[in-house]
């Protein structure tokens, strides 16, 4: 277990979420009124900006870049991540700022308790991989299908699904960064999409059991 490397890895993950925090108010105070206007067209321009620069990353790492360039695609990740949830945290923040906080800390404690069993356990995670970027492609899949209708049952069964598959490639990644000697920017990139995953995820839950 290489300390030096998971400290890294969690700084960098820290700050990403610093940087999805501030898209997030930036997306809250300035182009609500966008989403409004252009529907799913905004969102899915984002998530096409997400897998662009998750893709120029591993580019960038495959050239030699270094860390300090690597991070700063990582915390522009976060960032576009922040604006993309910016409709949610408004909405949450308007009708109900309590879900919101909740949300906060069930995510904390799934995480919590998900790092220390991946650690502590002997069971290696790591081989279920293809099989969980297999879920992962149905998911995007079914994702997009009910961006255009709504339908809370539909949502639930996406959400519940995202929140197990994420809480299992969350186990599989600490098992990476603990057990591999991987670069710290890459794997705390896969950590912050488990954790934001879980995180919304956790959000939409509880917004529709509230609704209901």
């Amino acid at each position: 277990m290489n300390k030096n490397l998971i400290s890294q890895t969690y700084k960098y993950v820290s700050i990403s979420f610093l940087f999805a925090t501030l898209g997030s108010v930036v997306g809250s105070l300035f182009l609500l009124p966008l989403f409004l206007k252009m529907g799913i067209i905004i969102p899915l321009v984002l998530f096409v900006i997400e897998i662009g620069l998750i893709f120029y990353m591993s580019r960038a790492l495959k050239q030699g870049k270094s860390n300090s360039y690597l991070s700063k695609i990582l915390y522009l990740f976060g960032f576009v991540t922040g604006l993309s949830i910016s409709p949610i945290i408004s909405l949450t923040l308007h009708i109900a700022p309590f879900i919101l906080f909740e949300a906060i800390g069930i995510t904390a404690l799934i995480v919590g308790l998900l790092s220390i069993f991946a650690k502590k356990t002997s069971i290696d995670f790591r081989p279920f991989s293809q099989f969980l970027f297999i879920v992962l492609i149905g998911l995007i899949l079914f994702s997009l299908v009910g961006l255009f209708f709504h339908n809370s049952l539909y949502e639930i069964i996406i959400n519940v699904v995202a929140l197990i598959l994420f809480s299992i490639y969350l186990i599989v990644d600490t098992q990476r960064l603990v057990k591999e000697e991987n670069n710290p920017v890459i794997i705390a990139l896969s950590l912050y999409i488990d954790i934001f995953n879980i995180f919304i995820s956790v959000l939409d839950l509880l917004l529709n059991f509230g609704r209901d």
